[in-house]
């Protein structure tokens, strides 16, 4: 897993958004580790964080 520090600009970028929207303060780094180290589809997980699958997709394979 890659440090959140060490991400491209763009996915953090993405996850920073996301987390500045969440009703409970959700921080990226969480977010990134949280959605990094779950199993499942990127579909499953996507509905799980409320997030596009193609942001899962990027985490996963980055």
């Amino acid at each position: 897993m890659r440090d959140y520090e060490d991400l491209p600009r763009e996915l953090k970028s993405k996850i920073e958004e996301i987390c500045e929207l969440d009703p409970y303060g959700l921080s990226p780094k969480t977010l990134y580790k949280n959605i990094y180290t779950s199993s499942g589809s990127y579909v499953k997980l996507a509905e799980i964080f409320e997030v596009m699958p193609s942001l899962v997709k990027a985490i996963k394979e980055c």
